[in-house]
Formats: structure tokens, C-alpha cells, sequence
């Protein structure tokens, strides 16, 4: 991995969701998961640690 990209992903929190959960649920709701953590799900407006 790039050392930027690696840098980057150190100090901002990346967030994805699966499109099917996000016209399901709406994105709001917890189906966010961090870049770092995938098994984890969150919502948009969590408070996450970089």
C-alpha cells in the first residue's frame, strides 16, 4: 500500500455501504462500515476514531 493511502486511511475515517442496504434502510442508518473495521456497522453520524 501506498504510504500516502496508508496515512490517510491513519487519520480519516472511510466509510462504504452496500447499495441494496442503503435503498433498504437509508443512510442514516447503521449500514456503514468502516474501511478499517468491515465487520463493524455504523451509522453516518457515529463518532468514529480514526
Amino acid at each position: 500500500m501506498d504510504l500516502g493511502v496508508a496515512l490517510f486511511l491513519r487519520e480519516v475515517t472511510v466509510l462504504a455501504a452496500p447499495m441494496t442496504d442503503l435503498l433498504q434502510h437509508g443512510p442514516a442508518a447503521a449500514v456503514w462500515r468502516p474501511v478499517r473495521d468491515p465487520e463493524r456497522r455504523v451509522s453516518w453520524m457515529d463518532q468514529l476514531e480514526p
